[in-house]
């Protein structure tokens, strides 16, 4: 998003920054109720019916949420090897992957790739950048080369799409939404104490919001290398 419309589209991932005093309230609050899966409480709450449904929802919404990961990561994979590796087999060797973990090892599995995940997520987020930016000859190379944008790409705002409006807007619908996420219920219920779920909620998110920074400003700095992609 912000290769389309500047810093501004940091705001599709900065929707969660609001959050970050919340999860140090709520995530323990989910650890207690005790149960497994999100369907599990609303089981607890209302009745079969509900729980069904939410259930129904749960995983069509992690089926596009894998699908949409498999198809992003199947493109980089393609482009980075030059087309030797083609989209189709990197999308079934991921799948293929990640499927063995999770039926082999289970949760424990998936905690120690996420482990592995963040690592990689934070040095990779900040790599980028600099060989960008000495592409561009520094910011003021890249500033020159966004000089003619009809509007400041710098701005956390856009006139007509990112505006204030909007921001506030998924900021509240990110709070209501974040608890009833499918997989809310097990993070909380992986963790071994309420100090360790509001740790890596509070403080977990926040690392993450800096990398998010950092690929905003790589969507930028595509802008200026890369102007007419489609």
């Amino acid at each position: 998003k912000s290769y389309q419309v500047g810093l501004a589209g940091i705001w599709y991932e900065w929707i969660w920054l609001f959050l970050t005093p919340f999860y140090w309230v709520i995530a323990p609050l989910i650890r207690r109720i005790r149960v497994v899966t999100t369907a599990d409480f609303f089981l607890k709450r209302y009745d079969h019916r509900i729980a069904s449904l939410y259930a129904v929802i749960g995983i069509v919404t992690l089926m596009l949420l894998i699908g949409t990961m498999l198809l992003a990561s199947g493109r980089i994979i393609e482009a980075a090897s030059g087309g030797r590796i083609p989209f189709a087999v990197s999308v079934g060797l991921m799948t293929a992957l990640f499927m063995s973990y999770g039926i082999a090892g289970g949760l424990v599995a998936t905690v120690n790739t996420d482990v592995l995940q963040g690592a990689l997520i934070i040095v990779l987020s900040f790599i980028i950048p600099p060989f960008a930016l000495a592409r561009l000859g520094g910011f003021h190379g890249l500033h020159e080369r966004l000089a003619g944008a009809p509007y400041d790409l710098f701005s956390l705002v856009t006139p007509g799409e990112i505006t204030l409006f909007f921001i506030v807007v998924v900021g509240v619908n990110a709070l209501v939404g974040w608890p009833i996420q499918p997989q809310r219920f097990s993070d909380a219920g992986a963790s071994k104490t309420e100090m360790d779920i509001r740790i890596g909620a509070a403080y977990g998110s926040f690392i993450k919001r800096f990398c998010t920074a950092a690929w905003a400003f790589t969507g930028i700095c595509c802008l200026a290398l890369f102007p007419d992609l489609k």
